[in-house]
């Protein structure tokens, strides 16, 4: 069992430090700390140490929130701070177990007697009065594994990750010492990225803020700080989003006035066809209701519009033939040849088609090359 598997090496005189007893010693502050947040029903229900950092499993329904962190992070590192005595002793079962707010393992088997270890008070004291309530407010566990003499000999304390590992079941990763001082550093280097980020203009925000989402997820930093910038990057998305919203209202616009000026310009005239650029900025569905309302009055009018998204160095084609004429030229053929001019690719149904290309540069070309196809087919 796990007991069995711990072996003890904390001696009575001066020990030599090392990452795995700070990152054990700190299992057992997560788990007082994690009652201190979350309450009493909280149990243990595994764990594993490394040398480079920890994992605590523990009962819950739900993650835990910005405050729980937030507070799971503060108990343990005000424990550290306060350098703390680290207690151990093996006593008879029974009277381990007399003593108030101690831990173990729910279906873990341990020997008798078995070893208890206290943050905080002797053991020797803990037995004079094991019903002191006081106890409630330290770490007393069963354990046979390594720890530390002191809790400030852990440095520093930093959850990285939590996340779900079963049903009413989580995981706590966490790191202490020289991985929990670069994981503080790194906080202060990705915070003031996404703090310059906030000075940037939206058209900058459309490359930066995908670049920010992927170094948070990917760096090496405390799980509060990751939170807190997440907070701020989902800030910024949804002020991309309201962008986005607003241009898309403005392109529609842009498209219908666009429509309505030329039905005004060309009443009474004989189009065979027209090939038109909107500035829409790429936006498809804008230039596909613009078609729809020259042809409310334009019935027989083939139409193809492009726009050209010059952040993207792209452009859009949109094509429209009426029944009547797919005998002579279809909309998917016309959008296809168009968008490979450009170098892309385009297709459809041969009343409706789009397609599009990478060189905005080429509109004009696009334009004329768009104007040929069709009056050699409808000529």
């Amino acid at each position: 069992d796990v007991y069995k598997r711990q072996v003890s090496t904390q001696s009575t005189g001066t020990q030599s430090v090392t990452p795995i007893m700070a990152n054990h010693t700190s299992t057992h502050l997560i788990n007082f700390a994690l009652r201190e947040a979350l309450g009493s029903g909280v149990e243990q229900k595994g764990s594993l140490v490394l040398p480079e950092r920890f994992r605590f499993d523990f009962s819950a329904t739900k993650p835990l929130t910005l405050p729980n962190i937030t507070q799971v992070d503060s108990v343990v590192n005000g424990i550290i701070a306060q350098n703390l005595s680290v207690y151990a002793k093996a006593l008879p079962k029974d009277a381990a177990l007399s003593i108030n707010g101690v831990r173990a393992v729910f279906g873990e088997k341990y020997p008798d007697p078995v070893r208890v270890v206290c943050v905080g008070v002797p053991i020797e004291d803990l037995l004079a009065d094991p019903q002191n309530p006081k106890w409630l407010k330290y770490s007393i566990e069963f354990c046979g594994g390594t720890h530390l003499a002191s809790t400030q000999d852990a440095k520093l304390f930093a959850i990285i990750a939590e996340e779900p590992l079963a049903t009413g079941i989580r995981r706590i990763t966490a790191v202490t010492g020289r991985e929990a001082y670069e994981a503080q550093s790194n906080d202060v280097l990705l915070e003031k990225k996404v703090n310059d980020a906030l000075k940037l203009t939206n058209d900058q925000l459309v490359s930066e803020v995908p670049k920010l989402v992927t170094q948070i997820d990917s760096t090496h930093m405390t799980l509060k700080k990751k939170m807190e910038l997440r907070e701020k990057i989902d800030v910024l998305q949804n002020k991309l989003k309201e962008k986005g919203k607003s241009e898309k209202g403005e392109q529609k616009l842009i498209a219908q006035e666009f429509a309505e000026k030329f039905v005004k310009e060309h009443q009474g005239s004989d189009l065979k066809f027209y090939v038109g650029v909107v500035p829409v900025g790429g936006n498809n569905v804008a230039l596909a209701e613009a078609i729809k309302t020259i042809q409310t009055t334009f019935k027989e009018l083939p139409i193809a519009l492009l726009s050209g998204d010059k952040e993207k160095n792209a452009v859009v084609v949109v094509s429209n033939v009426p029944k009547s004429l797919l005998s002579k030229i279809q909309a998917n053929e016309w959008a296809k040849e168009v968008s490979g001019l450009l170098g892309g690719k385009g297709g459809g149904k041969p009343e409706t088609a789009q397609g599009s290309g990478k060189d905005v540069s080429r509109i004009d070309e696009a334009v004329k090359f768009a104007q040929s196809y069709a009056s050699s087919r409808l000529s």
